[in-house]
């Protein structure tokens, strides 16, 4: 009688922790497969890629860093130079300076309005 119990008081309660790793294990495979499961597209296509895409004229990208120089291609171009550039050009993107402040900013896309540029594009970092 006395091995019974204490035979008893030696046993501990089981933990739980198969029924947690399943739940885990479980959880791990349900985010695999909803991870690769892609929804199918209504129309089958096949995508071009950027090396099959020509454009007859390059999208016009200007740069303007934080002391006011403009660049435009790549190149330097004074302030005087840009209306012939910049004319009547549908869509123009900007890389400004990350220390362009922003009334200067602003004031440089007005002259680029003035100028006849329909379209401006401002080129930002996301953070």
């Amino acid at each position: 009688m006395n091995l019974r119990r204490l035979n008893t008081l030696q046993r501990k309660p089981l933990e739980s922790t198969v029924a947690l790793i399943n739940i885990i294990f479980l959880l791990l495979i349900f985010f695999i497969v909803s991870g690769t499961i892609a929804s199918p597209r209504a129309v089958a296509i096949n995508p071009i890629t950027l090396a099959e895409l020509e454009s007859e004229s390059p999208i016009p990208s200007l740069i303007l860093t934080q002391d006011g120089r403009i660049y435009y291609h790549q190149n330097e171009v004074a302030l005087d130079e840009l209306p012939d550039l910049v004319a009547e050009q549908a869509y123009v993107r900007l890389l400004p300076d990350r220390d362009v402040l922003a009334p200067d900013l602003m004031r440089f896309a007005t002259l680029l309005r003035d100028y006849g540029v329909q379209k401006l594009v401002i080129v930002v970092e996301t953070s």
